[in-house]
């Protein structure tokens, strides 16, 4: 950890995601139907299986677009066609 005043890259998606979170926390995560959660007196028990497949594949469909976006310039650098 560096005291200098200085932000490691690696830090940066943390402290945006901290200064939305007033706004992350309004959208409708852990609340899909067939989120899973148990309730009992002295008991509760919460598993949000839907949410963690929606988030997987919004991601996934991201990283692709992100990743397709970087190869497509980079091969429009060189002077070829895009790939499929």
């Amino acid at each position: 950890m560096k005291l200098d005043g200085t932000q490691p890259e690696r830090d940066r998606p943390i402290n945006v995601a901290g200064l939305g979170w007033r706004w992350l926390s309004r959208l409708p995560l852990g609340r899909f139907p067939g989120d899973i959660d148990i309730v009992r007196p002295g008991f509760s028990f919460h598993f949000q299986i839907v949410t963690c497949v929606v988030i997987s594949v919004v991601l996934s469909i991201l990283i692709w677009l992100f990743r397709r976006g970087v190869r497509d310039a980079r091969s429009q650098e060189n002077g070829r066609s895009p790939a499929n």
